[in-house]
């Protein structure tokens, strides 16, 4: 799998529930605040990095930011429709984690037999 660095662009910024990300060619440019939280949060700045970062932990990234979390969630749609065709799909639509249920069933629930 090939990871995708962001470049940074002194003409790029961020504004409320959009990265700044631009596909140009085969070069992924962002603003300098996107890829200065990357690294300070995770150590690299990748596209995928910020696209887990936005699916798992957007609170983060709005506080940082100065945003609303649904601002991030608006954000990161419009991130992954601008990747699309450029990142692996297993980023763009994360495979939802099945419910799990714990202990014993409802006894009210059950039909005596």
């Amino acid at each position: 799998m090939q990871f995708h660095t962001l470049s940074p662009s002194a003409g790029l910024s961020t504004s409320h529930q959009n990265f700044g990300v631009e596909v140009l060619g085969d070069k992924l440019l962002a603003p300098r605040s996107v890829i200065a939280l990357l690294e300070t949060q995770l150590g690299n700045a990748t596209a995928e990095a910020l696209l887990s970062m936005a699916e798992s932990f957007p609170t983060a990234i709005a506080v940082q930011m100065d945003w609303d979390v649904s601002d991030v969630a608006i954000a990161r749609d419009t991130l992954v429709a601008s990747l699309d065709g450029v990142v692996d799909d297993a980023f763009l639509r994360p495979l939802e984690i099945p419910k799990r249920g714990y202990g014993a069933l409802d006894p009210r629930g059950r039909r005596p037999a």
